[in-house]
């Protein structure tokens, strides 16, 4: 329960939303572990309580991590990366997470930016209909089903890959209502029906 408290008071840099592996899983031995009963934010995947933050305008990046305390996930299985500036560094990547320039994984890598910003970038918007020009695009090795693209949780666009393990790929515009002082949140992620094996 410290994690709304902690990210309204700009406590953290990054939220952990991908440990099981599936990012929709709330894990039967995390839920026996922790007693993940009572207040919404207990019932609720990690990834989908992102989503109600960020659509209160708080900032933080996607982080992720294997969390090894059982036989699965397989450590390593949920990684974070980071997009770095200049030479790589401890100090430069964790920069990159504090700047928001990451995206987080069981197996696709993602490419998103939006109007030709990249993750991470605030986007000044005036109140009305606004039409964002949207690039995003899936590549994996292992199977997975669609590229989504998210707006305030909600997916808007999907695009099917050519092949199983093939590119998805969505280069388009994006019509967003825009109210005065709301938060300017877009995301894409990569989806797949099943975790990959032993995840």
């Amino acid at each position: 329960m410290e994690a709304p408290l902690a990210i309204a008071l700009g406590k953290i840099d990054s939220l952990d939303i991908l440990t099981t592996g599936n990012r929709f899983e709330h894990h039967p031995i995390l839920v026996d572990i922790y007693k993940m009963t009572g207040p919404s934010a207990y019932r609720r995947p990690p990834i989908e309580m992102s989503y109600h933050y960020l659509n209160c305008g708080f900032r933080f990046a996607a982080s992720s991590g294997s969390d090894k305390m059982a036989l699965n996930p397989p450590i390593g299985s949920a990684r974070t990366y980071v997009k770095t500036m200049g030479a790589l560094s401890y100090d430069s990547w964790i920069e990159g997470i504090r700047k928001g320039r990451t995206f987080i994984s069981n197996g696709p890598l993602l490419d998103f930016g939006v109007n030709g910003a990249e993750a991470g970038a605030t986007l000044a918007l005036a109140p009305g209909k606004a039409a964002l020009r949207v690039h995003a695009r899936a590549i994996s090795q292992e199977p997975h089903d669609a590229l989504e693209i998210l707006v305030y949780g909600k997916v808007v666009r999907t695009v099917k890959p050519a092949t199983r393990t093939g590119e998805a790929l969505f280069d388009g515009t994006v019509e967003v209502p825009m109210a005065a002082g709301s938060p300017r949140v877009r995301m894409a992620r990569a989806c797949c029906r099943l975790a990959p094996p032993g995840g």
